[in-house]
């Protein structure tokens, strides 16, 4: 539920900023004036679910990757250059803050689909969920970070995790695994159990 809002919120973030920027660029100062003043609460609101949830993940995971620390920069870069140029009218830092965010936004979606790709290339149950579960799970399955499962506890069936990692759960992503590597995860997995 956690990542569906972040990444609810960050879209919703970026498209407000695209209205913004295309209203300044054209000159529809009266459509700028009057977005502005409709969308300054729902703003508001985006603005503070984007931050909220993305640091509550930065804190779950408990670790900061160079990834995230340039997409938290452009983020963090943009906020206030975009104040200034929609208060100021200022087209040329407007358009950069809003190249900011989509740069920060695109880092996230190309981590995402390179870490997809471990996933088909990875062929270990230790490996998979060294790359993928740890964060979350931790070393031994205990963690229990951003709401995950305790693993050292589950009772789960071998169907039943399967059923987890391939069509993911409460906030987990969906995992689309070789049956051969799914075996291996769900062996790895059941290692943990005490």
């Amino acid at each position: 539920m956690l990542i569906k809002t972040h990444y609810i919120s960050v879209t919703l973030f970026l498209l407000i900023y695209l209205i913004k920027t295309v209203l300044l660029l054209t000159n529809a100062k009266s459509a700028l004036a009057k977005f502005k003043r409709i969308s300054k609460v729902p703003e508001m609101i985006v603005s503070t679910l984007f931050l909220l949830t993305g640091v509550w993940m930065l804190v779950e995971t408990g670790s900061i990757s160079t990834l995230q620390i340039i997409k938290l920069v452009l983020v963090f870069g943009s906020i206030p250059m975009a104040i200034i140029a929609y208060k100021k009218e200022n087209k040329a830092l407007a358009v950069i803050s809003l190249v900011f965010i989509v740069a920060a936004f695109g880092l996230a979606e190309m981590n995402k689909k390179k870490q997809a790709k471990v996933d088909v290339t990875v062929t270990g149950g230790k490996e998979i969920y060294s790359s993928k579960c740890v964060s979350c799970h931790g070393d031994d399955g205990a963690k229990q970070a951003l709401g995950a499962t305790n693993l050292a506890l589950s009772t789960l069936s071998d169907d039943e995790v399967k059923n987890v990692i391939t069509n993911g759960r409460k906030g987990m992503q969906a995992y689309k695994l070789e049956p051969a590597q799914l075996d291996s995860v769900v062996g790895y997995v059941k290692s943990l159990r005490k």
